[in-house]
């Protein structure tokens, strides 16, 4: 049941807070299908790819985010007056909005006066990867004016989206894309329902944008940044299946049956007269999460000491054709346990 105002803890507020226009996207993690470009955000956006796409996409733990500042420069002293001659601040509230709604927010965020140019070289390169992956014009790596830790981020599923925020009005956001904390009510509001929010975050469950399995499984592809398009992740899985028996081959395992089409398992194999289920999950990622239905979670549990799990990751493709085969990571005796499921469609952390 949603907590009504009256039941809303109020909470000490931080002293340094920011608020940041941003275009409207569902995942901010690079150029996607069906998530290609920000919508709205400024006159920059409508010839250009804001550099916001990328705003809540994970590079080494770490969000590099953005927003359009005027004269390209943050005040700093309008965060925190004590800031006269600083280059950054830590410890900031950073809260997005998109269409006059809350999208998300970072804590403890760093935020730079100036854009910093340096973004880390793996950063910068998985960008290029994933503009060029979809074939979106109009994007230039830069810089970034807001950081923070993964951990410390918060994107809302596009339904969660429904915190106001006026604009066009006495004491509201204004046409400026970066607002300066005051002593209004609709920011003391805003604040707080930041700091109650106990629902879903796309960045730890992104398959909350959706219920059904495949869909599930779409938007997880999409949180992870790369394409989700059903006949190359039919490639790809089939290509992890042939990677797979190869690598059990090395390790003395036979007799291979595909039971991917009726079991909630994807091969059946043999070693030492000891039969074995093998789960099978091919990804262009690293593959640090994997999505597990319900049935699979309960085939695995009931049966860990037989059941084996192959992530063929790294795949990399030129159109839809295989030119890297990727890296099969084996985990024998595979018990659920010792990573994490959350809920929904299930997600295990290896």
């Amino acid at each position: 049941m949603p907590k009504s105002k009256s039941q809303v803890a109020v909470l000490p507020a931080p002293s340094r807070v920011l608020f940041a226009r941003v275009g409207w996207m569902t995942y901010y993690s690079g150029p996607q299908e069906g998530d290609e470009r920000p919508k709205g955000g400024g006159a920059y956006n409508r010839k250009n790819l804001g550099h916001e796409v990328f705003n809540f996409a994970e590079f080494g733990g770490r969000l590099f985010g953005t927003a359009r500042a005027k004269n390209g420069r943050v005040s700093l002293t309008r965060i925190d007056t004590n800031a006269a001659d600083a280059k950054k601040l830590d410890d900031v509230l950073i809260i997005f909005v998109a269409r006059q709604n809350i999208v998300g927010w970072y804590r403890n965020a760093t935020v730079y006066a100036e854009t910093n140019p340096s973004l880390p070289i793996s950063a910068a390169r998985e960008m290029r990867r994933r503009i060029k992956q979809i074939k979106e014009k109009g994007f230039k790596v830069g810089g970034y004016r807001f950081e923070t830790r993964a951990e410390d981020a918060t994107l809302l599923p596009t339904r969660e989206r429904k915190q106001e925020v006026p604009c066009n009005v006495k004491g509201g956001f204004g046409q400026s894309n970066i607002c300066y904390r005051k002593n209004s009510g609709w920011m003391n509001e805003t604040i707080q329902y930041v700091l109650n929010y106990d629902k879903a975050n796309l960045l730890t469950s992104p398959d909350a944008e959706v219920n059904a399995e495949e869909a599930a499984t779409m938007a997880r592809e999409k949180a992870a940044g790369f394409q989700s398009d059903p006949a190359i992740r039919r490639l790809v899985e089939q290509h992890a299946m042939k990677e797979a028996r190869k690598e059990l081959g090395k390790r003395a395992f036979h007799s291979f049956e595909d039971t991917s089409a009726t079991k909630p398992y994807d091969l059946i194999c043999v070693r030492e007269g000891k039969k074995f289920f093998v789960e099978v999950k091919g990804t262009q990622m690293r593959g640090s999460s994997i999505i597990l239905t319900k049935n699979e979670v309960e085939h695995v549990k009931a049966n860990a000491e037989s059941c084996i799990l192959i992530v063929v990751h790294s795949v990399r493709l030129a159109g839809k054709r295989i030119v890297g085969p990727g890296t099969p990571d084996v985990i024998e005796n595979w018990v659920l346990s010792a990573g994490e499921l959350t809920a929904n469609q299930f997600l295990w952390k290896r």
